[in-house]
């Protein structure tokens, strides 16, 4: 869908169903009735982890996320400091998506990230898989120990399975693991 059409999904503050993370579902379900943003100001400051040497960014806001996904050494997210929801309005924004990258290359020093994988969801919830509206991106680094799931969409049947602890791969899809000795 164009970015110009209108969608056929109401606006929203996020999908707590989308949330893998127990704690964070009810969280979002709250934020959901309240149609408080936990990215925008000032509960952003409330959140488990802070954002991260703010000052260095005139519009984004990095921190490690609170619900970090499985098998990760490091997940970092970007939120738009401005409640932004869509990709024509991040562009619109002079210097904002350079900003972006420009936290990418300080992550990958400051923490000495040597690979990873920077994520950014789009478009409708319905759609993407995300459960926030709020403009962000994440920064994935694997610690290694098993493989890294970072979804765009995922199929209720999955999603349940994922949600009670069950593998969403098939045997077939995945090599196994292998550990250090």
């Amino acid at each position: 869908m164009a970015e110009d059409q209108k969608s056929e999904e109401p606006e929203v503050i996020g999908r707590a169903g989308h949330a893998v993370d127990a704690g964070y579902r009810r969280q979002l379900a709250s934020d959901e009735k309240t149609g408080r943003c936990a990215f925008c100001e000032p509960h952003i400051h409330t959140l488990k982890n802070k954002p991260i040497e703010p000052h260095l960014w005139e519009h984004w806001w990095l921190k490690l996320n609170d619900t970090p996904y499985p098998h990760q050494q490091h997940h970092f997210v970007m939120a738009a400091k401005k409640h932004l929801t869509n990709m024509r309005e991040l562009n619109a924004v002079p210097g904002m998506m350079d900003e972006l990258f420009r936290i990418v290359e300080w992550v990958q020093n400051k923490y000495q990230v040597e690979a990873g994988m920077v994520a950014h969801r789009f478009g409708p919830l319905s759609g993407s898989g995300g459960t926030m509206v709020h403009a962000h991106a994440h920064i994935h680094v694997a610690d290694k120990t098993g493989p890294v799931v970072a979804t765009v969409y995922l199929p209720d049947e999955l999603r349940s399975r994922l949600m009670s602890g069950q593998s969403i791969y098939h045997p077939d899809w995945v090599p196994p693991v292998k550990t250090a000795a």
